[in-house]
Parts: C-alpha cells; structure tokens; sequence
C-alpha cells in the first residue's frame, strides 16, 4: 500500500480536524487569485451549454412547443423511453462537466502554490491522464443522483428527490480531489469520499453553505457577476481537501520515487 493509500485509511480511520474560519478565510483568499480567469472559463463554459441545450431543444421538442412542454413538465407525465433518455442524458451532461469541475480546482491549487494560471487550466483534465476517471465519476453519481430524484419524484416527494441529490453531492465533495490529486479510480474515490466527508460533515457542510451564499452575490451585479463568483465554491472545495488530506506537490523529483506535500 502506498503512503497516500495508508494515509487515507488512517484518516477514515482515526478522521482529522478542520478549522471552520480557517477554511473559510483560506478560501477566499484562494478564490482571489483565481475569481477572473475562472469566472471567464465559467461563462464560456455556460454560454457554449446555453447555445446546445436550445440545439437540442429546437431538435427534440421545437420552439413553438417548448412553452406548452415546459408547462407540463414532470417525471411523472414521462413514458418510460422518455424517462430512461432523461437519466442518461442529464447524466452524461453531469459527467462532461467533471473535467471542468477537476480544471478549476487544479486552477486554485496552481494559484495556492504561486504558480501562473490561465483560462485554459479550466480544461486541462479534459485531456489528462484523470479524464477518464473524472468522466466516469461523473456519471456514476449522476446515475445514482438521477435515479434517486425521479424516484422520489415519481411519488410526488419532490422536495426529498431534490434533498437526495444534494446529500450524495455532498458526501462525494472529495471525489474529483481524491482523483486528481491520489490518483484513485472513480469508485474508490467516491466510496473515499463518503468517508472522509462523514469524519467532519458539519464544519464542511458549514463551509461549502458559506461559499455558496457568497456565491450568490454574485447575482446582485446584472446576474453575470454570478460567474465570477461562483469558483469560491470550488476554492473551498480544494481548500477542505488541502486542509483534511493534503496535497501531494509533484514534481521532477517524483521519478525517482520522491515527493512534497502541502
């Protein structure tokens, strides 16, 4: 077993400590350094989303029917072909999103460490060595997220459909960390996830609520600001990690089995 290995089961084991104003002042300090160039890469990110989903629409449903479809819009009123297509496809869409997510929190780690960071940090994952983990991590959790929400929905507990999608979100906040940075596969990751996540849950479910508000802000300033404001989250998301887990620094030097850790 590798040392990371050991450390990740000694901390589900024995867990670990989190300094909440820690955390939160580390993580704004962070989002600092990384707000302009990841608030772009979020905007051309969204708008490229925006541009295919109206695609799609215009394809599948029509323009003139989008209003009326909308309306009725329920998974409940979904055939079974329409529900099983639904599943797949918001989960697929989850799933190409992980790359992206994985770009800006290796953004804040480049920022943490006083490297030079740029928009196209945002997409790098998207031809690394994790995508495929990333992707599948992705989609896994968005089958389980998606599987859970209609199912509640189905009997009309919309609120707790909705609930369960944030809770297995919520316990899976280390996955895309523990892939890039531990170099575990996507179902290790997310079972390491839950418990790691479980060893502090109330001092990071505190943080990621804080970030979120402050997120939200971002609304105030004609709504795009919200893209500007939205990669605090994913700064806390690192800095939780980096504080629970730690970062392994990797550099030339590892080639030959050595290696640094913030």
């Amino acid at each position: 077993m590798s040392n990371s290995n050991q450390k990740i089961e000694s901390l589900k084991q024995n867990g670990y400590s989190l300094d909440l104003g820690e955390v939160i002042s580390q993580s704004f300090e962070n989002f600092k350094k990384i707000a302009v160039n990841a608030g772009v890469a979020t905007l051309i990110t969204s708008i490229v989303l925006i541009a295919l989903s109206f695609g799609a629409i215009g394809i599948f449903v029509g323009f003139a029917n989008f209003g009326s479809e909308m309306a009725g819009f329920h998974v409940s009123n979904f055939s079974s072909t329409s529900l099983i297509l639904y599943i797949i496809g918001t989960s697929l869409v989850g799933a190409i999103m992980y790359p992206f997510t994985a770009g800006i929190i290796k953004m804040a780690h480049e920022a943490e460490i006083g490297r030079e960071i740029n928009i196209g940090t945002a997409f790098d994952h998207y031809k690394s060595e994790y995508f495929k983990e990333l992707f599948l991590t992705g989609l896994l959790l968005g089958f389980i997220t998606n599987i859970l929400a209609t199912t509640l929905q189905f009997m009309h507990w919309d609120f707790l459909g909705t609930l369960a999608t944030y809770i297995v979100s919520f316990f899976a906040v280390f996955a895309i960390p523990l892939i890039i940075f531990q170099n575990h596969n996507s179902t290790t990751a997310i079972s390491n996830s839950f418990a790691l996540v479980f060893k502090q849950p109330f001092v990071i479910l505190v943080a990621l609520i804080v970030s979120a508000i402050i997120a939200m802000v971002g609304i105030i300033a004609l709504c795009i600001g919200i893209f500007f404001t939205l990669p605090i989250i994913y700064s806390t998301q690192y800095i939780l990690f980096k504080n629970a887990v730690g970062v392994e620094e990797k550099n030339e030097i590892d080639e030959i089995g050595i290696s640094t850790e913030i």
